[in-house]
């Protein structure tokens, strides 16, 4: 959603990875420095953004 800045901003971050390598160019703690918060925080916003796209892929309304 719209209003879910740091959700989107931390899936977004996570969803990159060099196209040569298994591995993300964002690991978790640099996020989390960046943002400021714990890593298990961030960890915590980034499954519920996933489950955010995961709703609006199988078409299920956002509960309040």
């Amino acid at each position: 959603p719209q209003d879910r800045y740091v959700l989107r901003l931390i899936v977004a971050a996570r969803s990159l990875m060099p196209p040569t390598e298994r591995r993300n160019l964002f690991p978790w703690l640099r996020i989390a420095s960046r943002l400021g918060a714990p890593e298990d925080k961030v960890r915590a916003w980034h499954a519920e953004g996933i489950r955010y796209i995961e709703r609006a892929i199988l078409g299920k309304e956002e509960q309040p």
